[in-house]
């Protein structure tokens, strides 16, 4: 009797755990935003953000265009400075849409984001919580970036 009581038990967690492993996590931490199909049924995806750079006074300058799929899509950036030498930098940047009612035409916005660390810190970027490749261009002697 004890033998099939534990077999039964045994039985019932391997159903558990093979409906837990097969149920779809795609949603429960879904920082991703628009990135696999947009709010407006639009699909956003990005793999390299192009960027300009200056470093002036110990605070880095960047700032970039991304070409969003609607003109309801906003963008928000900042930098998370993580305290090490040389000092770990991820622009983050995230997407919204101000209404799901839009249509879908390609509007480029441009954001900015400007940080205090040294001149060897290291930075990478997201969108929308997904690493993106960083193309930087670094501007010519004697021009500023305008912020």
């Amino acid at each position: 009797m004890k033998e099939r009581a534990i077999t039964i038990v045994v039985v019932l967690a391997a159903i558990l755990f093979g409906l837990v492993s097969a149920w779809p996590h795609t949603h429960l931490n879904d920082d991703h935003g628009d990135r696999d199909a947009g709010a407006a049924g639009v699909a956003f995806s990005v793999e390299k953000i192009s960027l300009v750079h200056e470093y002036r006074q110990g605070v880095h300058f960047y700032v970039g265009t991304l070409d969003l799929p609607t003109p309801c899509h906003n963008l928000f950036s900042e930098a998370l400075v993580r305290e090490t030498y040389p000092e770990q930098v991820t622009l983050r940047i995230q997407t919204s849409v101000s209404s799901p009612d839009c249509t879908a035409s390609t509007t480029p916005r441009t954001f900015k984001t400007a940080f205090q660390a040294s001149k060897e810190a290291r930075v990478g970027a997201t969108i929308n919580s997904v690493p993106v490749d960083l193309e930087v261009r670094e501007i010519s002697l004697g021009e500023h970036l305008s912020l």
